[in-house]
């Protein structure tokens, strides 16, 4: 049944016997219910922020790295609403094709490896050099990484954290 508003605010409704708007009793509008109120900016806004965290939750749980929602809940118990993106494509303009980011954070990029990260110092350095582009961090988050390979990667400037709590410092110290 349609509603309007009359010039005094009152809440009208129409009436197909009569053809016209008219004044609802109490009664009427609580065998009814009332019409619901058009939602306000700040209220669709919320909304649609609500919508795109339940979809980033899905995206983590649901992903192919073993350590990715680990890392992602982590991140987000710490720093809540700062993650901006998981399991993304970005176009790379210095490397002229599309690059798959697998956390991505109002101030890092994290890249998330579950096998050791051996042989990845091209693509680690890709990221890296990606990151600082667009004025973030690169932080690789590689649990199961061996001393060596460690050792190699921080001689190259990539920031590794092999446990969560390395994680969050590593945000932190970047994050201002």
């Amino acid at each position: 049944m349609p509603y309007k508003r009359n010039k005094s605010g009152r809440l009208q409704a129409y009436d197909p016997r009569t053809g016209h708007y008219s004044h609802m009793s109490t009664f009427e509008l609580l065998s009814k219910g009332m019409p619901e109120a058009p939602k306000s900016k700040k209220e669709k806004k919320a909304e649609r922020r609500e919508r795109k965290h339940q979809q980033l939750i899905e995206r983590a749980l649901h992903s192919k790295d073993k350590f990715l929602p680990d890392a992602f809940i982590a991140i987000e118990r710490q720093f809540p609403n700062s993650v901006t993106n998981v399991n993304h494509n970005v176009y790379d303009k210095a490397l002229g094709k599309r690059r798959e980011i697998d956390i991505s954070t109002k101030t890092a990029i994290i890249e998330v490896k579950g096998n050791g990260a051996t042989k990845r110092s091209k693509q680690l350095l890709g990221q890296k050099q990606y990151a600082e582009s667009i004025g973030k961090i690169h932080i690789l988050y590689a649990p199961n990484i061996s001393k060596a390979t460690k050792f190699a990667y921080n001689k190259m400037g990539i920031n590794i954290a092999t446990d969560k709590y390395e994680l969050i410092a590593l945000i932190r110290r970047n994050q201002k």
